[in-house]
């Protein structure tokens, strides 16, 4: 079965490319951060229906401002019903300061990049920035912008400063390249989508507030595996979104950041893969909260998953760390296809569902970690559901569920197994206790829910010795997600002497 391990090569070196053209990015920047220093700046003074030029490389173009030449454009006022039109034929960069400037376009987006090398939006510090638009556009080219901030270019925001964007048509900034924020406070409401970077969306330090119609971001490109991509790499990001809070065609990898995600739809969503090594994640979804059509990889980060309908769903998935906390109307952990696994390496995983805890349409590979299960209280599921094998090899396994159709690990698990079925149903709070053949405490769990049927895995389980289940009783050890550490056990009732003659142990109170 080892040829159904996920090999993360391929990803870690996709990572790496991206680092390294994102620190060449930085490097580019900064270098004409210099070279702007040596260039004069052309400032654009606002005033309501008017504005003043002072310096080259921009003109008045009725209501609108044009700009024809790459350099460095300081933006401050009010322009009540106008654009900043970028048209730079030599396909130099163009840098834009926002000052505290307020631009609202009527028919159109507020700065629209036709034609640059690429573009930069800094945020000056201390200044709070907004742009809008109206409610339908009045198209004037083919390319028909279709968001506040409309870019042909790789497109930049940085700087410590504040932007405020209202999308009243469609989407609050599209690019058809790359769209990078590196810095400021972003917060933009939209009719569809908050961020469209059809190549790349990758965000650093900045924070973002997001709430939408659409998806809240959102990357397309099909045609090329290495683009179509949502990078985060830190700052702090709020979704609220009437679809999916983040939606890429390839890839979504999440490095660092703090992310909350308030979803009708997925919380997270890629048609490929999905990757997570850091961060805290704060999840609500309407449907799953993690979703990828083909992997899932989790090798760190805190995870809390506060509600969904399917709590991480996938073809393939590999947990080889972090803290990852599920609540499910269905499934916790699932996945859907045929002859593919759920392997975990590491981790702390605890899941409450209503369905499933953990369904593999393939198999279950479990080697390490810690994985607590409150699983379904009806007999229409079980905490354990897989079509080709449970191999539990190392680790903490404790799941508790109704007598309903769950399964056992498999015969060829590695490490021992207990599976208890009560005669009757216990309340929620029940403790569950084990203790070895010379009274050494081996664990202590409180289920939070009602269960009937309790499926346990340590690594300290030897053939042939004899183990004491206790029901009930109490304890004051330290707890955390029902499992308790240190303390002492008493007042218990002594349920069965187990003794593990198998791997697998299937045992009846009657």
């Amino acid at each position: 079965m080892k040829n159904k391990l996920i090999k993360s090569y391929p990803f870690l070196l996709l990572c790496m490319i991206l680092l390294s053209s994102c620190d060449k990015n930085k490097s580019i920047n900064n270098d004409k951060a210099e070279n702007n220093d040596l260039l004069e700046t052309t400032r654009i003074t606002l005033e309501g229906d008017s504005f003043h030029i002072d310096g080259t490389g921009a003109r008045a173009d009725g209501n609108n401002i044009a700009i024809t030449m790459g350099g460095i454009y300081e933006i401050s006022g009010t322009l009540e019903d106008g654009q900043i039109l970028i048209s730079v034929f030599d396909d130099a960069p163009v840098h834009l300061i926002l000052n505290n400037a307020s631009i609202n376009c009527s028919d159109n987006a507020a700065i629209y990049v036709r034609k640059a090398e690429e573009a930069v939006i800094t945020l000056k510090e201390n200044t709070l920035n907004s742009l809008s638009d109206g409610t339908d556009y009045a198209y004037t080219d083919n390319d028909e912008p279709n968001a506040v901030i409309y870019s042909n270019a790789d497109l930049t925001i940085d700087g410590p400063g504040a932007l405020t964007i209202t999308a009243n048509y469609n989407n609050g900034i599209t690019g058809t390249d790359d769209v990078i924020i590196m810095d400021g406070t972003i917060t933009i409401t939209s009719q569809d989508d908050g961020i469209l970077g059809k190549d790349l969306i990758k965000i650093d330090k900045a924070q973002i507030s997001l709430i939408t119609k659409g998806d809240a971001m959102k990357s397309t490109n099909d045609k090329d595996s290495s683009k179509g991509m949502i990078l985060i790499d830190g700052g702090t990001i709020d979704i609220t979104s009437d679809k999916d809070g983040m939606e890429a065609v390839n890839s979504i990898i999440i490095m660092d950041g703090i992310i909350h995600v308030d979803s009708k739809d997925d919380a997270i969503n890629s048609m490929k893969n999905i990757e997570i090594s850091k961060g805290e994640l704060t999840l609500i979804a309407k449907n799953d909260a993690i979703h990828a059509d083909i992997t899932i990889q989790v090798r760190g980060g805190n995870i809390h998953i506060e509600k969904s309908y399917e709590g991480m769903e996938c073809r393939n998935m590999v947990i080889s760390g972090g803290d990852i906390d599920i609540n499910s109307k269905d499934d916790g952990i699932n996945v859907f296809a045929n002859g593919n696994a759920i392997t975990i390496l590491d981790g702390y995983i605890r899941i409450n569902s209503e369905g499933d805890g953990i369904d593999s349409n393939g198999s279950i590979f479990i080697t390490g970690g810690t994985v607590l299960i409150n699983g379904p209280t009806t007999k229409d599921y079980g905490s354990l559901d897989y079509i080709g094998s449970l191999e539990v090899n190392g680790g903490i396994l404790v799941a508790v569920g109704s007598s309903g159709p769950g399964q056992l690990p498999s015969d060829q698990s590695k490490q021992n197994s207990i599976s208890f079925n009560y005669a009757n149903q216990q309340n929620a709070g029940t403790l569950i206790h084990i203790k070895s053949s010379n009274e050494e405490d081996l664990l202590t769990f409180e289920p939070a829910k009602e269960f009937q049927n309790v499926i346990i895995s340590l690594p300290e389980f030897i053939l042939n010795e004899t183990y004491q289940l206790f029901t009930g009783g109490s304890s004051d050890g330290s707890q955390k997600d029902g499992l308790f550490d240190g303390g002492s056990y008493t007042n218990g009732v002594k349920t069965a002497d187990i003794t593990l003659k198998y791997s697998v142990n299937d045992i009846n109170e009657n």
